[in-house]
């Protein structure tokens, strides 16, 4: 992976879990970047990454928006009862590119806010 988009290792005083979450959508905006396939396909694999982060436990600057893309990426599946994963693959099939345009752009602003986050050393107020 592109260390300039999983930077969380220099950052040693910061909490396990803000690292966690910084690597995961770290690896969610490389993979938008650099994986072949249209934008559905690169939401996929992107997506996965971040149905892993849970939102209640993410940095307040960023909490709305980690509930915003999870929301976007499963909102179209028609059955409650399937997995997370299930739910976005049927969302994301089902989407319109513009749609997915939004959700990859708001995950690049999510990256963008964990890292000023992480180097504004906001994390030793974090509750």
């Amino acid at each position: 992976m592109n260390k300039n988009l999983n930077n969380s290792k220099q950052y040693t005083n910061i909490p396990q879990m803000t690292t966690y979450f910084f690597g995961k959508v770290g690896e969610a905006v490389y993979i938008l970047a650099t994986h072949p396939g249209d934008i559905k396909r690169r939401l996929i694999t992107a997506g996965e990454k971040i149905l892993l982060i849970p939102p209640e436990e993410v940095p307040e600057n960023v909490r709305d928006d980690i509930k915003w893309i999870r929301k976007q990426l499963t909102r179209l599946a028609p059955i409650e009862e399937v997995n997370l994963l299930e739910k976005m693959r049927w969302t994301l099939h089902m989407s319109k590119y513009p749609s997915c345009v939004k959700i990859a752009h708001k995950i690049l602003n999510v990256y963008g806010k964990l890292q000023d986050y992480v180097e504004r050393d906001d994390f030793k107020h974090w509750d």
